[in-house]
């Protein structure tokens, strides 16, 4: 057994121990709330929420034992869940002797599974599929008994970067985490400008993650109630991706700059501006109405923006910038969304490696192909501007082999072609030979020979012996000496017809 089998077994055990010495304690205080409404203590609202207090409550034990919340994670969350709904306190109780215990009550009813206690009831494998790659995309993890849908989306036309979009609820409906289709905009300062796609939103501008919240927001008309803090440890994992995304981006700009120099014609070029990428987190509470339900829901958004300045052409000093915002919610009836928070902080989709390497593999032959039109179209500009041809030779020379490949296999298919209407002409020719010879061309297992065209069938044994009829029933074996073939007719010159 694996470390990993190990643990889960160890989180197990202690999770049972923990609920076996918790249920006491709950018993007691829902007896105490029980006593409380029936003396008219508290109302039956009041009664309500202090009852799935409770079971929230139980739901942050089972996360703090689990290790999904820390301590002080956990003290804070029950702090806040406290304070909405007071639980009743326990007076002490002394063991009573077993002769004045009297018989033991009758078991209570199992309470109904609240979304937090469901969300808290285990997980499963779910998948999404890509029929395309023939290969799973990405690994979904889900409470295990919630309900799940889920698909792929190979990108848009503004971002080619596929993505999740699922949705995974509990069996009321009420509770749900949502990975939203992902928001995409692009836009560029230079001449050359591309349609605007319906796939993309209408946006010309950067912005933070926190501004489009509060635009998300506004296209969602929910309520907004108060920001939710990102992890700083989040934060500081985005930025190190940005770091090294933009370090790598910086070392090719500085190559090419390097091979420009070592060119004549190009040494005396302006330096390339290396390509960018930035972005920011952030997240929100929001509230909504479902009927007679009021609905919490974090909303948490990841922006992402690259920054691609034109280093070539009219266009030069221009840029284009491809932004990305990913929108997962959470959302549970008001007074859960931390519990249910706490509880399904692992659920969520993970891309398969092997999947991802092959799309990879797609993405470059896709990129290449959008890389020689967009190579072709520089062509077609620079053909109109003088000043600008010998640039135009030094780009054309660093993609020669992308150029030459390209006029390869058009001279091959052109060379193809040719040979064929040439072996055409020259079968029409022998055919007509073979006609105004009266004589048709016929092979076989003595080879390919001319032969008189009065019969329709032509026997051969092989050996220069040929025998002809037109009756198509005749067959000479059994009748003359030998193994004879029937031959097939051809053109003029061997070749099949």
């Amino acid at each position: 057994m694996g470390n990993s089998g190990k643990l889960r077994i160890a989180v197990v055990v202690m999770l049972v121990i923990a609920a076996a010495c918790r249920r006491g304690e709950d018993s007691r205080q829902l007896a105490a709330l029980d006593k409380a409404l029936q003396a008219g203590v508290i109302t039956k609202s009041e009664y309500d929420a202090k009852k799935s207090a409770l079971a929230q409550l139980a739901a942050l034990e089972k996360a703090r034992d689990a290790g999904v919340l820390t301590p002080a994670e956990y003290q804070d969350r029950k702090q806040k869940l406290t304070a909405v709904a007071p639980l009743p306190a326990l007076a002490e109780e002394t063991p009573a002797s077993p002769a004045a215990a009297g018989p033991a009550p009758a078991p209570a009813a199992a309470p109904a599974l609240t979304p937090v206690a469901a969300a808290a009831g285990g997980v499963r494998q779910e998948h999404i599929f890509d029929s395309h790659l023939n290969l799973n995309a990405y690994d979904v993890t889900v409470p295990a008994n919630w309900k799940f849908n889920g698909i792929y989306v190979p990108g848009s036309s503004c971002v080619q970067i596929p993505f999740p979009v699922f949705r995974m609820y509990s069996p009321d409906g009420l509770t749900e985490i949502r990975r939203l289709p992902r928001f995409d905009w692009s836009w560029s300062t230079g001449k050359f400008k591309g349609q605007q796609q319906s796939d993309c939103l209408d946006l010309k501008q950067d912005m933070s993650a926190q501004e489009f919240l509060k635009y998300l927001i506004g296209m969602m008309q929910v309520a907004y109630i108060r920001d939710y803090p990102i992890p700083q440890e989040a934060i500081d994992a985005q930025q190190k991706v940005f770091e090294q995304t933009n370090k790598a981006m910086a070392a090719s700009a500085a190559q090419l700059d390097k091979m420009n120099a070592s060119l004549a014609v190009m040494k005396n070029q302006p330096k390339n501006q290396p390509a960018t990428q930035h972005g920011s987190l952030a997240a929100a509470i929001a509230e909504y109405r479902n009927g007679t339900f009021t609905i919490e829901e974090e909303i948490s958004v990841r922006l992402m923006c690259m920054h691609a300045p034109i280093n070539f052409g009219p266009d030069r000093d221009a840029f284009t910038e491809s932004c990305n915002a990913t929108v997962r919610i959470v959302r549970a009836p008001k007074g859960q969304l931390d519990a249910v928070m706490a509880q399904t902080q692992k659920a969520g989709a993970v891309e398969n490696p092997e999947w991802a390497s092959k799309y990879l593999d797609y993405m470059a032959a896709v990129a290449k192909a959008r890389s020689d039109q967009m190579f072709r179209d520089s062509n077609a500009r620079m053909q109109a501007q003088h000043d600008e041809f010998e640039r135009a030779q030094a780009v054309r020379a660093q993609q020669h082999q992308q150029f030459l490949a390209t006029m390869q296999e058009g001279t091959n298919r052109s060379m193809a072609r040719a040979a064929e209407a040439a072996n055409s002409r020259h079968a029409i020719a022998q055919d007509w030979c073979d006609y105004a010879l009266d004589r048709q061309t016929v092979t076989g297992p003595g080879g390919t020979v001319k032969i008189s065209n009065a019969y329709n069938q032509t026997w051969t044994d092989g050996s220069g012996n040929y025998y002809q009829t037109n009756d198509p029933n005749t067959n000479p074996n059994g009748y003359l000496s030998g193994n004879w073939t029937l031959t097939t007719q051809v053109h003029g010159d061997g070749t099949a017809k």
